[in-house]
């Protein structure tokens, strides 16, 4: 007995398709699993956007001046409080050197004048310092290479870590010794922030004919905050032994321009 038409055509689409309402879509097999969501982009050590500017209040002492007596006269600095503010600002990527290595470009300016540009490397390791161009009064500007860079920042870091480099800086070698002291809350003008404490020593290799601690040295301590940069640091200078200058940066404001948008 023949199948009517209608039974016919309802047998082989039971046969040949899943349905016949039209296409379907295809279910991935049991054993396929959804591929990986991508992690999100980690948070950069700097700001990097062009026109990104940082605002400090600097204060200076040279210890070796004597303390003033009585009230200053009029227009006369104390040695032991100079202030002044300074900004930082990123200028995008420049080609350096020889080899024509494309950096971060960021500017420190006084009140008045440019007084240099200062080159970095900002790679997934952390932030490399790699030169700097410094505006001399003259109107000239000198470029100062380092080689090896030196890595200021890691990635990740946690009090205990440390790491040396020597490097030739300016034609002379110059040894740093980084060390991570501390996890802390520190506040400055433009805030209460979370911050890691690190320690930075310089001092410059001796010569044959130079008696040991003759050299002179550096010894600074700075607060970072990843994403913001560094919101406070300390500086002291010393010549062949001697204290001769100490400086403290503090963050005023961090004009970012993604922030603005």
């Amino acid at each position: 007995m023949k199948l009517p038409r209608l039974g016919l055509l309802s047998l082989l689409c039971l046969l040949t398709l899943p349905s016949c309402d039209g296409p379907q879509p295809i279910a991935p097999p049991e054993s396929e699993t959804p591929p990986p969501t991508p992690a999100p982009p980690a948070q950069p050590l700097l700001p990097t956007e062009t026109g990104t500017t940082w605002t400090y209040q600097v204060t200076t002492r040279l210890p070796l001046l004597p303390e003033p007596e009585g009230e200053l006269p009029e227009g006369q600095l104390n040695p032991q409080d100079l202030k002044a503010v300074k900004t930082m600002a990123v200028e995008g990527i420049s080609l350096i050197g020889e080899e024509k290595t494309p950096a971060l470009s960021i500017s420190t300016r006084n009140e008045e004048t440019r007084l240099r540009n200062d080159f970095w490397n900002l790679s997934p390791e952390g932030l490399h310092y790699l030169g700097s161009k410094f505006f001399l009064p003259t109107g000239e500007a000198r470029y100062v290479a380092v080689d090896p860079a030196i890595p200021y920042l890691k990635t990740e870091m946690e009090p205990g870590m440390s790491w040396e480099v020597t490097s030739e800086v300016g034609g002379a070698q110059t040894m740093r010794t980084f060390d991570v002291i501390a996890q802390e809350e520190v506040e400055v003008p433009a805030g209460t922030f979370e911050a890691t404490q690190i320690r930075v020593v310089e001092t410059r290799a001796l010569n044959q004919d130079e008696p040991s601690g003759s050299q002179d040295s550096v010894r600074r301590f700075f607060w970072f905050v990843p994403g913001k940069g560094f919101v406070r640091s300390e500086l002291e200078v010393y010549q062949r032994g001697n204290l001769v200058k100490v400086e403290t940066e503090e963050l005023l404001s961090l004009e970012s321009v993604s922030a603005a948008e």
